[in-house]
């Protein structure tokens, strides 16, 4: 808490100093003239993380009243792993299994901005616009066991594929503490169609007996409306 109220106060007084120095020059400033912003936002004990995509968000001003805001998140993984597992006494049973996990998921969001008029450097303003995503998933795992004269071995794959559709609406106010830097307050609102799909298939033996092979397929739906977080934001502008 001591942070936040110190950055505040340098902020604020730093705010106050420059609009004292240049308030002449920045009168004739347009802020929202047609450029490019970097946006983080601004967490706990004010680290900087995503605005709106991992790996990146980006604003486009495209006049003194719109702009367009875009970001783009992406993840990727790959897990293997081998475990081997043994009784005692030796030789009287032991199991192993062996598993591979890999995925990636893309989202992408987009707001078109539209800007109430400038007042002492603080701009309110709202917009709304698509959103959209998409991820897959595999899992499988191989299991084996024996014990004295007995084996048994089963195998498992599972498929998720998952895309969603939406839209969400903002609104918040934005404040130039210099030319090419503001802070920003938003709250959100979001609105998301989601369709799952699932592949399950195995197969399984024990012993002599023949083998047995299963599947399942699986699909289900879901309508989501909720209130995003509240975002404290940091765009830095350049030409």
């Amino acid at each position: 808490m001591k942070n936040v109220i110190v950055l505040f106060l340098i902020v604020t007084l730093n705010a106050v100093e420059a609009y004292s120095q240049n308030s002449q020059d920045e009168d004739s400033v347009s802020f929202h003239k047609k450029r490019w912003a970097l946006q983080f936002q601004v967490g706990r004990d004010f680290t900087l993380n995503s605005f709106q995509g991992s790996i990146i968000s980006l604003k486009k001003t495209l006049s003194e009243k719109s702009a367009l805001r875009i970001g783009v998140s992406f993840g990727t993984g790959i897990n293997n792993d081998n475990s081997k597992f043994s009784h005692f006494p030796p030789d009287t049973a032991h199991s192993e299994r062996n598993s591979d996990n890999s995925g990636f998921d893309l989202n992408v969001s987009s707001q078109y901005i539209h800007y109430l008029p400038i007042e002492d450097h603080i701009a309110g303003y709202y917009g709304i616009g698509p959103t959209f995503g998409y991820s897959f998933n595999k899992n499988k795992y191989k299991d084996s066991n024996t014990n004295g004269s007995s084996t048994s071995s089963s195998s498992v794959s599972t498929t998720t594929n998952t895309w969603n559709i939406g839209a969400n609406a903002v609104f918040g106010v934005e404040w130039f503490v210099r030319n090419n830097i503001s802070l920003s307050g938003e709250y959100g609102v979001s609105l998301s169609y989601s369709n799952n799909k699932q592949d399950y298939k195995g197969e399984s033996s024990y012993s002599s007996n023949p083998s047995i092979d299963f599947k399942e397929q699986r699909n289900w739906d879901r309508f989501s409306l909720g209130a995003n977080i509240v975002k404290f934001g940091l765009s830095v502008y350049f030409e």
